[in-house]
């Protein structure tokens, strides 16, 4: 059972993502899949069990704006994080009237923040203390 305490304003604006990790023996961690629930809909009637098939991590991180590769590196004796967007792909330019351009959304981080690759290549920055990790992220679309 899950209890969850959100705004009556938040609700029909909000959806639960429940992100399935597999954590190997030396503790890295990799997202096997996710599940999302609208709270609007089935999820606010109290009392029911609700079924949902796991979407593959793969799957879930689909997108049509285009890749980026970052380059991510820490060094724990100057407390500096490096994040460089070394190459680009496919961009696909999305505008709103008197919006500035909006190419996508990308969120890198810890367990707290990122899922999937995104978690991925966090974690393997910090167990490779100074040393540069590459890797290609796809961009999604801003909430």
């Amino acid at each position: 059972m899950c209890i969850l305490q959100v705004s009556a304003v938040c609700v029909l604006r909000s959806t639960l993502t429940m992100c399935v990790l597999s954590v190997e023996k030396d503790a890295k961690r990799h997202a096997v899949g996710r599940v999302l629930f609208p709270l609007e809909g089935e999820l606010g009637q109290a009392g029911r069990v609700l079924w949902r098939d796991l979407d593959p991590e793969e799957e879930t991180q689909c997108s049509e704006l285009g890749d980026v590769q970052i380059s991510l590196s820490y060094s724990s004796s100057l407390q500096r994080l490096s994040v460089v967007v070394l190459r680009a792909r496919g961009l696909q330019l999305v505008t709103e009237a008197d919006s500035p351009a909006l190419l996508g959304v990308l969120v890198l981080g810890p367990f707290m923040y990122a899922r999937g690759l995104q978690l991925q290549h966090w974690m393997d920055m910090i167990n490779k203390a100074q040393e540069p990790v590459k890797l290609w992220h796809r961009l999604g679309t801003a909430i």
